[in-house]
């Protein structure tokens, strides 16, 4: 199985590469972010404060993993799921859907490190999971917003969808992409 410096180096490489695939999306959209939740013509403003440009780039992020966000209006219980994933019409949505793959590959290779055997590679790969898991389950909180929007005046509580986020940004796509890293380290390492 893993040794425990691997195993501790994929956890700190998985949580870097959250990390990088935040500030990328943040980075690349910092001027539509401010657009959207600039009052008083915004998409996101609020009648107090509205999310911040940061939330905003957390809900991107989350939606590039294809991940849905959840809007509660009032007191309902069911919601609806919130439209703020990049789409086609979005000059930057290739590269937004692209970042986190390609980062967990890059950081799957690193992670992967000089294992001798495919097997061990690939497992060592998919070890980023454990830190990409700690980044998912922190953006439960950091991207949840509360506010009442300006645009029909009802109250909306706005996060992303928490078994999805935990299970699908959290576990399959650092697992899956990871792996792929750590064996393409191993098979361009022979």
């Amino acid at each position: 199985m893993f040794d425990n410096a691997y195993s501790k180096r994929g956890t700190a490489l998985g949580a870097l590469a959250a990390l990088l695939g935040y500030a990328a999306t943040y980075l690349l959209r910092v001027d539509a972010l401010a657009a959207a939740v600039a009052a008083p013509a915004g998409r996101f403003t609020a009648r107090e404060a509205g999310p911040a440009a940061w939330q905003v780039a957390g809900w991107l992020w989350v939606g590039a993993h294809h991940v849905a966000l959840r809007a509660s209006k009032g007191t309902m219980v069911d919601g609806y799921d919130l439209p703020v994933a990049p789409t086609a019409t979005d000059p930057w949505a290739w590269f937004l859907f692209a970042v986190p793959p390609v980062l967990l590959v890059a950081v799957g290779a690193l992670a992967a490190g000089d294992a001798a055997t495919p097997r061990r590679a690939v497992r060592r790969g998919a070890g980023i999971a454990a830190g990409y898991l700690l980044a998912a389950a922190c953006s439960l909180y950091a991207f949840r917003w509360t506010g009442v929007f300006q645009y029909d005046g009802m109250h909306r509580v706005v996060a992303p969808e928490p078994l999805p986020t935990l299970l699908v940004l959290g576990v399959a796509f650092p697992a899956a992409f990871g792996a792929l890293g750590g064996r393409l380290r191993h098979l361009l390492g022979e």
